[in-house]
């Protein structure tokens, strides 16, 4: 006997494709067609090629200075270009420690980094989480979809929180550039990290691990809640 509640749950495909339906390729196509610009017109005004413009409209991440450049170049603001947020509309946040600051970008593909960039917005604080140094981060990419993160989803963080193997972590390097991986363990010289790479055919995703060097770390802090948007 067929059991009505399981044609209607998502597979990982689809939750990912419903991410991408309304995430940064969107925003930008949308912007570009509101600023009547073909994609070879935008790519001049940024200093990219035109396949750099395609792969934003597919929901690749820009690098920290094209996203300043393509945030001008549509007439929008940062946040909402790689948040979908409209600070200029949004209230000003309470003067209690109620928001949680959105540090930036977080990379989740193979040996992925993204660019550390702060946002002028704020998620809110889910009430048992008081860690005053806590902030988040958004997830790009879809190498930790199996270990439950999605792309365009909001990570918590705790950099104060203890980890263990196994434990999803954001990790800062010194150069500004920030990966969200799973930590699998650790010495005096270096962090084994582990992913996994993007879906075979099948859907199907294999796991890989990355080696990090201690001393080239900044920040290190554990993911405590993850949500689906701000």
């Amino acid at each position: 006997m067929n059991n009505p509640q399981a044609d209607t749950v998502p597979t990982l495909r689809e939750k990912i494709a419903l991410y991408a339906a309304n995430g940064l390729g969107k925003r930008v196509r949308d912007a570009r067609k509101r600023n009547n610009l073909s994609q070879s017109q935008l790519a001049r005004k940024v200093g990219v090629s035109v396949t750099t413009i395609q792969n934003y409209e597919s929901n690749k991440y820009p690098k920290g200075e094209h996203a300043v450049s393509l945030s001008l170049a549509l007439g929008c603001s940062l946040d909402w270009l790689l948040t979908g947020v409209d600070t200029s509309t949004q209230p000003e946040p309470p003067p209690h420690n109620g928001c949680v600051p959105v540090l930036g970008l977080a990379k989740c593909g193979l040996q992925g980094w993204a660019q550390s960039m702060p946002l002028g917005i704020n998620a809110s604080r889910p009430g048992d989480f008081s860690e005053p140094d806590a902030f988040c981060v958004l997830a790009v990419g879809s190498s930790m979809v199996p270990a439950g993160i999605l792309p365009g989803q909001v990570c918590y963080c705790n950099p104060h929180d203890d980890f263990g193997t196994g434990d999803a972590v954001y990790v800062e390097r010194k150069d500004g550039t920030a990966t969200i991986k799973l930590f699998i363990a650790s010495d005096n010289t270096q962090l084994t990290l582990q992913g996994w790479l993007e879906p075979d055919e099948n859907g199907l995703q294999t796991s890989y691990t990355d080696t990090l060097r201690i001393d080239q770390v900044r920040c290190i802090a554990t993911v405590i809640y993850i949500k689906r948007k701000l």
